[in-house]
């Protein structure tokens, strides 16, 4: 596997992940699985016609797209538009399918007037370590004012307060994986995903709904492999890299070791959260 390249645009941005091609596999690669553990791309609950050529979505966050892509093969007929603070990693625009536009959006800043009222779903998945101070507040508020009267936000997000390490058997080595949880742990400023349901009622939000999501045995490897591709990026990214005891080199080892101790059935299980949120009439 290609190790992540340093990304001095993300760090000057406060975004602490890569933007190159490995980044975008793994942005990919996390669509599908989250996907496979959702069993959906817009909940259930929200209500939708496949035939309804006014429907308008807004996906915020979007990376490379992927999501507004899978949406499109169950709704041809909606506008679909993505939103992210970067556009290195949109496909080129003639890859786009017909009915989805990809744009620059900074979603923690005043959304321009234009798109006020204009979407009947808004989707935010995985602003984790996007979220500034610890609230969602700024983007809880943007994501109102895109929505329509009677339009719902859909938010996916890893809880880190959910993750913790589990074995296929007690004696086996963890203490990598279970140094990475640590770390987690110590990210106080993500207690907010908790209490992401009262952020939404604070915000105005209403009908809301709260749903959890342990992820099951079949797909913790692979969400395994994700958690430690996004932390090699860190690595780079954030952390110092200037000499061998650097804080970016001994982190990328313990991922090294936390990966040798996946291959004996130890892994890192979140449950991501999916709250659900309308815009009052």
């Amino acid at each position: 596997m290609p190790e992540a390249e340093n990304d001095n645009s993300s760090i000057q941005t406060g975004y602490a992940l890569s933007r190159n091609y490995a980044a975008a596999a793994r942005l990919n690669l996390q669509h599908y699985c989250f996907r496979d553990l959702l069993g959906y791309n817009i909940h259930p609950q929200i209500p939708v016609d496949p035939k309804d050529k006014n429907l308008s979505i807004a996906d915020i966050g979007t990376g490379t797209g992927n999501w507004l892509t899978h949406v499109h093969r169950e709704l041809p007929h909606a506008r679909l538009d993505g939103f992210d603070s970067s556009l290195e990693q949109f496909p080129p625009k003639g890859w786009w399918p017909p009915n989805v536009t990809l744009e620059y959006l900074d979603a923690l800043k005043p959304i321009p007037q234009e798109l006020h009222g204009k979407y009947d779903i808004v989707h935010v998945r995985l602003f984790l370590f996007v979220i500034q101070n610890g609230d969602p507040r700024p983007l809880l508020d943007n994501a109102m004012h895109m929505l329509k009267p009677g339009g719902h936000l859909q938010w996916v997000e890893h809880d880190p307060e959910t993750v913790h390490v589990e074995a296929l058997h007690p004696e086996e080595k963890r203490s990598a994986n279970e140094e990475i949880v640590r770390s987690v742990n110590l990210l106080r400023s993500c207690g907010w995903v908790s209490e992401l349901p009262a952020h939404f009622e604070n915000a105005g939000y209403i009908s809301i709904t709260h749903s959890t999501h342990s992820v099951p045995p079949e797909l913790r490897m692979c969400f395994t492999h994700i958690n430690l591709l996004a932390g090699e990026e860190v690595s780079y990214v954030a952390n110092d890299n200037s000499g061998p005891e650097s804080k970016g080199l001994k982190h990328r080892a313990l991922l090294k070791e936390a990966f040798e101790e996946t291959k004996k059935g130890v892994c890192m299980v979140w449950s991501p959260v999916v709250v659900l949120g309308k815009k009052n009439k």
